[in-house]
């Protein structure tokens, strides 16, 4: 039978720090040793900085110790006012993340994961066509380029499926050859709220296990794997179909009377219901395609604002590809 705490709380469905940090917190809003939290308030924006600065805390949370910074909006759309005011955010939490551009190797790699034919997991492939390089300009005319741009070089790596090679090893690969400053990985991720999807972009320095929303874990990809400070940039694009089952019987829980709410297992309903896809669903709105177009173009453009020096929420669109 169902229990009205736990059934709901357990099997966490999450790659965002927020919701993990929010549910560790529970509704008597108790503080997490070794977890500091941050709340900042922009027009139609917040922005929530969680750092885990305790390997204590870094346990509880299940997170690498690190900072976590998560912009929070309503659904993200293609107008130029919407970029433009989004991407200027991003580039304000993301800037102080990044090597100083006065130093000696400013070069900067970034890196689009996952797999362009499937809509929900083409954020990072997309940000990455949209992401201009240049990298080959600083070798062929920086005289064209100094004091205005930094070199930044771009790849997608692909998936594991289509190459039969980790993307933790072909960016190794790839770092020991060009030697960049930092590594910026943008991913999609999977959020346990459906209000999340498209509608939060997460900030970490602590890097990305590419495909651990899904269950589908593959080789870390951070510093202490590639060698130099990996920024990871997502967007959470899929729900568990179990976090849904779970937000129903919830409501059902708040909305009835405790008699009728024993005649549930929660358990054994999701088990049910999910039996034919092997226990495993994931949910993704059905314009996910154009959602993600527009979610891409403003990540683009904030990362175009903060790796140059001369590019600012009035140019960004010409430096996009």
């Amino acid at each position: 039978m169902i229990n009205n705490k736990n059934c709901f709380e357990n099997n966490s469905y999450t790659d965002l720090a927020i919701e993990e940090h929010a549910a560790l917190r529970g509704d008597v809003n108790q503080e997490i040793s070794g977890v500091e939290e941050e709340i900042y308030e922009h027009p139609m924006v917040k922005v929530t900085k969680i750092n885990i600065i305790t390997p204590e805390g870094a346990q509880k949370m299940g997170r690498p110790m690190g900072s976590y910074i998560t912009i929070e909006t309503q659904k993200l759309n293609n107008d130029r006012d919407s970029v433009c005011h989004l991407s200027n955010i991003l580039s304000q939490y993301l800037s102080p993340l990044l090597p100083a551009f006065e130093s000696n190797n400013n070069l900067i790699l970034v890196a689009g994961l996952g797999n362009w034919r499937a809509a929900p997991d083409s954020l990072g492939t997309q940000v990455a066509e949209d992401t201009m390089a240049t990298y080959h300009i600083f070798k062929c005319d920086p005289q064209s380029v100094a004091g205005f741009l930094r070199p930044v070089a771009v790849v997608t790596p692909g998936v594991f499926g289509f190459t039969g090679i980790e993307s933790a090893t072909i960016l190794q690969g790839i770092v020991k050859e060009i030697n960049p400053a930092c590594l910026i990985v943008i991913d999609a991720l999977a959020a346990n709220n459906l209000n999340r999807v498209n509608a939060t972009i997460q900030i970490s320095t602590t890097g990305i296990n590419p495909g651990s929303g899904l269950a589908n874990h593959r080789n870390a990809i951070n510093q202490k794997t590639i060698g130099v400070p990996v920024i990871s940039i997502g967007v959470p694009t899929v729900v568990h179909a179990r976090t849904i089952i779970k937000e129903t019987l919830s409501t059902l829980v708040e909305q009835n009377s405790a008699s009728l709410v024993k005649s549930f297992d929660a358990e054994a309903i999701s088990q049910n219901l999910l039996a034919p896809f092997g226990g495993n669903l994931v949910v993704t709105p059905k314009d996910i395609d154009e959602q993600i177009g527009y979610t891409a173009r403003v990540i683009a453009a904030g990362l175009a604002q903060a790796m140059h020096p001369g590019v600012n929420q009035n140019n960004f669109y010409l430096y996009l590809q």
